[in-house]
């Protein structure tokens, strides 16, 4: 193993210190706020994309020098080249920096990641010899292999383990991209056991520490997890433990890095291994980026010449790149494996909003489809969706309480519960092998993100289905959240010209935005450098030069909406292709699965194939001649208006069918495309030939999807669409609660004031991050006398409310 530093013990440190140990411990050992350490995530539509933007959740202080710089972002990634990071052509793009890498390594087998492959129960073939606990201060003398047998029962490593082990073993930094289920925290966990010393891991969720830890104690290895789940006495005690060596892994949440004192407490034991999982979320170009684990590299300062494993499931060639940039990581090895899943069966169909549940509860009426799990948008789709279901079916969402929430995951983890009906907060940390099937009921916000979801499925190994239900509406819905989430640049130029050079309090600030409006402005702000926000709530303008950078994350997210529709309208390349592409997994042999709906048509669930007739040849036929005659791309309703004027097809929905069959023949290619008017971004939909030539169709091989029943008659003629029953009502606004200043002055309201100034200055957060203006100005408006009560205020999430619930209630008591 490789020599470390020898370690301090607890009673040096507090001597060399000159305070005593247990009050040194004391600094830092109560809970801390974390941006979604309880799966607090707030908002309806609950995208693990930008619930990190969303207000509610708290955010650790930062260092204005570490602000994003506009040199970290690639300088071809400007506003002229949005369209083309939304073709299909950015699924083939590969990374330069892994050519150039000597120590990357690929995965020549394309093993599918399962449980099982070449490993042995470990309840029965775990030597006696791993009874007692392995801690910090107990060294493994066995070899890698001896690890594995004795601390996890396998006698094979997987493909590609056992020299990642050996990398971080010898000292080197190591990023590591591995689908979920592939065996990634083995490879941190065993240097761990190898390795003199704790081991350090950073990870984003309270789910994934308690389960990881858990698993490790079982194992007969020390680990704790130090979180805001915790007392002070729990945090207190774990933090002795781990001065003392009596720990082997302890689990921390970026955030708590960020508390004054934490590093340099770590830095007085130093780990021999950090191990960063959901690394992605470093970069600004990820699917799940977040401000503190920006940070990390200046905070883990202190803790070097610990080597660095970054890992993560879900990294594109840019990400891969931006996390080792950010992290600072020292010549690392890159390793990319796994990407295909051999055993997962990916179908992709259109299917209008209210046929949904419907469609989903006949995908789930076979019990060897189960279980499954059904992800939704919105927590009001879980609650509608689960009701519409039959068998052992529960909604999960963050609106749910923490013991809610809690006992629905251990329910469908024993098999007391067959569906889980969720939206994105749900899965991360969930240990469960045998989910035969995941159903979207809605575009995903990202590739990345959908591929990470549907990665929950056949773990151990055995068929498995995936199945997405969307249609252009899905599209919409997500540029929508996106165009909300990242307003434009001079909606934030609004908000920085009413912050004086001097500073001015938050709630000073005067903007015609609504408060959630103006706290994701200045939130954007906060991330991209241009303000610092102390904990006072005093706002500063620090940085002239923060546009580029926003700008640049603007056009990011709003291409990733881009590249999920085409890969959900994309008929013409396997489903899993089309992921390694877009992953850069380039070891992979580049053969189709073999199963999907492109693959193998006939076998999907979700569709209906038949034969087309006559007519429907004809029409057909009659596509293809208007794109040849045209020479370039047409919008899809100029092709349709064209067959209709000539009655060849008259019914919207039976020409998007026909469009289908072209496309998926491989005569016709479907993309998306864009242009500007009145200053909004305007999508549509593209058709043209594959060919310059006119194609030659075989009729025999043509297969028809027949269409799902609904009252929907047009998806894609935007303002001309059949109105719904709803949309010819007389809309009845709700009345919005609105407070003059005065109103935050009453003596209720001073108290609250004063209460959240505390909170701040206690968790060194901002204190809009405790609660905002408007939240308290409900409280003190409604005045709620139980936790059910103020559970109802807006603002007010599970995590909030068993976090502050009893504080409130006790301080409203008195008035």
């Amino acid at each position: 193993t490789r020599a470390l530093r020898p370690k301090e013990s607890f009673d040096a440190v507090a001597r060399s210190g000159g305070e005593s140990a247990r009050d040194a411990v004391a600094l830092f050992a109560s809970p801390v706020s974390s941006l979604r350490d309880s799966l607090g995530a707030s908002g309806e539509w609950e995208s693990r994309a930008s619930s990190s933007s969303t207000s509610g959740d708290s955010f650790a202080s930062r260092d204005n020098s570490h602000f994003l710089s506009s040199s970290s972002i690639p300088g071809d990634l400007t506003a002229s080249r949005v369209r083309t990071l939304t073709t299909d052509s950015h699924l083939n793009t590969h990374l330069d920096w892994q050519k150039d890498n000597p120590s990357n390594s690929t995965n020549a087998n394309n093993q599918q990641p399962r449980e099982a492959r070449n490993q042995t129960n470990p309840s029965t073939n775990t030597r006696q010899g791993a009874t007692s606990q392995l801690t910090a201060n107990s060294q493994f003398t066995g070899s890698l292999k001896d690890a594995l047998y004795t601390y996890f029962g396998h006698r094979q490593f997987r493909e590609h383990q056992e020299q990642i082990c050996h990398e971080i073993i010898e000292g080197s930094d190591l990023l590591l991209v591995m689908p979920t289920g592939a065996g990634k925290s083995l490879c941190y966990q065993l240097p761990a056991i190898v390795l003199d010393g704790c081991t350090i891991v950073i990870s984003p969720l309270i789910a994934l520490m308690d389960d990881q830890v858990q698993k490790l104690k079982s194992l007969g290895i020390a680990a704790g997890a130090l979180h805001s789940g915790l007392s002070r006495e729990q945090s207190r005690a774990l933090c002795v433990d781990y001065q003392e060596g009596r720990l082997k892994l302890l689990y921390i949440a970026p955030e708590r890095l960020g508390l004054s004192g934490f590093a340099d407490f770590l830095a007085r034991t130093p780990p021999s291994l950090i191990a960063i999982d959901e690394a992605h979320c470093i970069s600004q170009w990820g699917h799940d980026f977040r401000p503190d684990y920006r940070m990390l590299a200046q905070r883990l300062l202190k803790l070097r010449p610990a080597p660095i494993v970054a890992m993560t499931a879900t990294a594109t060639p840019l990400v891969q790149k931006d996390i080792a940039i950010q992290l600072d990581l020292r010549n690392p090895s890159l390793h990319i494996h796994g990407f295909r899943r051999t055993n997962i069966a990916i179908e992709i169909s259109e299917v209008s909003l209210p046929d949904r549940p419907q469609l989903t509860e006949q995908l789930l009426s076979n019990p060897g489809s189960r279980p499954a799990i059904v992800y939704a948008p919105t927590r009001k789709d879980t609650e509608s969706v689960s009701q519409k279901l039959s068998g052992r079916v529960a909604a999960y969402h963050a609106g749910l309480s923490h013991e809610i929430r809690q006992q629905v995951q251990r329910d469908f983890q024993a098999g007391k519960l067959d569906v889980i009906v969720a939206t994105v907060a749900f899965g991360m940390g969930i240990d469960k092998s045998d989910i035969r099937t995941v159903v979207h009921i809605a575009l995903p916000s990202s590739v990345e993100a959908y591929y990470q979801e549907i990665g929950r499925a056949g773990r151990d190994g055995k068929p498995s289905r995936a199945i997405l239900l969307h249609s252009y509406a899905d599209h919409r819905t997500r540029e929508f959240f996106v165009k909300k989430n990242y307003p434009d640049v001079k909606v934030l130029e609004k908000v920085m010209a009413k912050i004086p050079a001097g500073g001015i309090l938050r709630s000073g600030i005067r903007s015609e935005l609504d408060a959630q409006a103006l706290d994701n402005a200045l939130e954007k702000l906060w991330v991209h450098g241009a303000i610092d926000i102390d904990t006072n709530d005093e706002v500063k303008p620090v940085s002239k030069t923060w546009q580029r950078s926003y700008l640049n994350q603007q056009i990011h997210k709003e291409a990733e909406v881009g590249l999920m529709s085409n890969f959900a309208q994309n008929q013409q390349h396997c489903r899993m292709m089309l992921f390694l592409n877009h992953f850069g997994d380039l070891s992979d042999n580049r053969n189709g699965c073999g199963i999907c709906d492109f693959c193998a048509p006939v076998t999907s669930l979700s569709k209906i194939f038949r034969a087309p007739n006559v007519i429907e040849q004809r029409a057909m036929f009659g596509i293809l001649e208007i794109l040849k005659i045209a020479h370039r791309p047409q919008s899809i309703t100029k092709v349709f208006q064209a067959l209709e004027s000539n009655r060849l097809v008259t019914d919207r929905k039976v020409f998007d069918v026909l469009v289908d069959c072209l496309t998926r023949s491989g005569a016709v290619n479907s993309s998306q495309d864009s242009f500007e008017k009145d200053g909004q971004t305007i999508s549509y939909r593209t058709l043209a030939l594959a060919g310059q030539d006119m194609p030659t169709l075989d009729l025999d091989a043509l297969l028809i999807v027949e269409p799902s029943q609904s009252e929907e008659k047009v998806r894609y003629r935007r303002g001309k669409g059949t109105k719904s029953k709803t949309a010819t009502k007389t809309k009845v606004k709700k009345e919005k609660k609105v407070y003059k200043a005065e109103a935050l002055n009453d003596p209720l309201s001073q108290k609250l004031r004063g209460w959240r100034l505390q909170m701040a200055k206690k968790e060194r957060v901002p204190a809009y991050r405790i609660f905002s203006d408007k939240t308290l100005a409900d409280i003190a408006h409604s005045r709620p006398r139980s936790l059910l009560m103020l559970s109802e205020i807006d603002g007010i999430g599970a995590v909030k409310l068993a976090k502050y619930g009893n504080d409130l209630i006790n301080m409203l008591g008195g008035h």
